[in-house]
């Protein structure tokens, strides 16, 4: 019975040792208004900005936040905008526990993303090809 019992105990351990990790990419993302808004100010895109542009950004913000969302799966990136839902293949091309580097495409384009982990729920996707979303702080 002693044995049974060490060879359960040893099995156990040795699954929970081979047992993947979630990816922490995978899943639904969505815009975190607070800390957008927090990137947003801090950004020298901000210091350019009139008294009366800032005054729109809270307002447009949250507009933006209301429709849109981004899905990871293996595969794909899916970016849901309103009722609009567009997937794109990706590869990745490099990857550490802080970031990851995703060689997307689009229907004519190549794209490289960037996608910095801040925490454990909260990532930043810049991209190779614009910048309108670089201030945009995402939330599982």
């Amino acid at each position: 019975m002693k044995i049974i019992i060490a060879i359960l105990i040893s099995l156990m351990i040795l699954l929970s040792c081979t047992e993947k990790k979630p990816d922490p990419l995978l899943g639904t993302w969505i815009i975190n208004f607070d800390e957008t808004l927090k990137s947003i100010e801090s950004s020298t895109a901000w210091n350019g900005m009139s008294p009366e542009e800032q005054e729109l950004i809270p307002e447009t913000l949250m507009e933006i936040v209301k429709y849109m969302a981004m899905e990871f799966t293996r595969e794909k990136i899916v970016t849901h905008t309103g009722n609009f839902r567009t997937e794109n293949l990706y590869k990745i091309k490099s990857k550490t526990e802080k970031e990851i580097i995703l060689e997307a495409r689009t229907e004519d384009t190549e794209v490289l993303l960037t996608i910095v982990f801040l925490d454990k729920r909260l990532i930043r996707i810049t991209s190779a090809n614009a910048t309108e979303m670089d201030y945009y702080i995402w939330e599982r």
